[in-house]
């Protein structure tokens, strides 16, 4: 489940933090029986500690936006016991990496002055499952690897340049958008004529 607060209600539970990132890099120190990291999710800030018997203790911090999964503790050793919440993830693979918006393209056919120009965009990102593409024309497209059609019209008009814009969404709701504003979408020998 994810979950953000870490209360009574995440204690022993196996809960998700999305889209958090790692406060100050420095402090996974992989030194002594486990260490505390603190993470963010831009709003709010959670302890995750990293015990010395997992496989997470002795490598580099994750770096970026990631999402963790682990069980829900708490270390507070003075009443009330309201306080010393934290996430401890149990391996590795407990960690995912956020999504990436990252795409290519490639003008696959159009080309004869008048001709409309076919443009086959694809996603080259990790981690999405939903996808937002905004083009040049004002067209959209929530295909993963969408072929798209720009007008003649438009084509001569831009330059045979325009922009592209892909937001992604991973399982956890985090974002990324890659934004490219000089996509060439020229099929070979167009404009020369």
């Amino acid at each position: 489940e994810t979950v953000t607060a870490l209360d009574e209600y995440s204690e022993s539970n196996l809960i998700t933090l999305a889209c958090v990132s790692i406060v100050d890099p420095t402090d996974w120190t992989n030194d002594g029986s486990g260490f505390n990291v603190d993470v963010t999710d831009g709003t709010n800030t959670y302890a995750m500690r990293i015990d010395a018997d997992v496989d997470l203790y002795g490598t580099t911090a994750p770096d970026g936006v990631f999402s963790v999964t682990g069980i829900g503790g708490q270390y507070d050793s003075s009443s009330p016991y309201d306080e010393g919440y934290q996430v401890l993830p149990r391996y590795m693979a407990d960690i995912t990496e956020s999504v990436t918006a990252n795409f290519s393209h490639t003008t696959i056919s159009g080309g004869d002055t008048g001709q409309d120009i076919d443009v086959e965009f694809s996603y080259d990102g990790v981690g999405a499952v939903d996808f937002a593409w905004e083009f040049g024309d004002g067209g959209t497209s929530d295909e993963e690897n969408p072929t798209y059609t720009f007008p003649w019209s438009f084509v001569e008009g831009a330059g045979f340049t325009t922009s592209a814009i892909l937001t992604v969404t991973d399982e956890f709701g985090c974002t990324s958008t890659m934004t490219v504003s000089d996509v060439d979408i020229a099929w070979e020998g167009i404009g020369e004529i």
